[in-house]
């Protein structure tokens, strides 16, 4: 599905999960890809947000290298995206002030980003560190919500994702190709 179909199907608290483009170099979404082996980079809590005129927007609340910031999807357009439907036990109500309150002031653990690559393939053990990565915000705030499944916290976004649409059956409500 293109992107403009896809992002109509897009609701509050669904998971997207961003890929490297490969039209576009990226050297952060290039890194990421090469350590953790996967297309997926990138992913983050979708937000609908209507201006003053009326007009309705969708929006991303993501943890980036700096904070935790809201971005419109448009920013991923030339990406690939899979979106994975909140499911219903979720309820975004009781985790929509938590993503967006600390927008501009949550630290990125980049020490916690090398740790999630490093952590997949040679299995070590969880260091303590500080920040939050995307895949951590995005599990955290589904947790908040009501997700009781997933002990472990530190997942790279493949890992999230794959885990998500296998071992707990999550749907994808939207692929979006580029």
């Amino acid at each position: 599905m293109n992107y403009l179909q896809g992002r109509e199907l897009i609701q509050n608290g669904d998971m997207v999960f961003v890929c490297r483009n490969k039209k576009k170099f990226s050297f952060f979404a290039n890194t990421i890809s090469f350590f953790t082996r996967s297309e997926i980079y990138h992913c983050a809590i979708a937000v609908w947000m209507q201006a003053e005129s009326g007009e309705k927007r969708l929006f991303l609340v993501e943890a980036d290298l700096n904070n935790r910031r809201i971005v419109p999807l448009s920013i991923y357009e030339g990406h690939d995206m899979y979106v994975l439907a909140k499911p219903d036990i979720v309820k975004f109500e009781y985790f929509s002030s938590e993503l967006i309150v600390p927008v501009g002031t949550q630290k990125y653990g980049i020490g916690k980003a090398i740790e999630a690559g490093l952590r997949k393939y040679l299995l070590l053990p969880r260091l303590a560190s500080e920040g939050e990565i995307c895949s951590e915000m995005c599990l955290r705030m589904w947790r908040i919500g009501g997700f009781v499944r997933l002990d472990q916290e530190l997942f790279t976004p493949d890992q999230l994702y794959n885990i998500m649409t296998m071992a707990c059956n999550i749907q994808t409500r939207v692929d979006i190709k580029a």
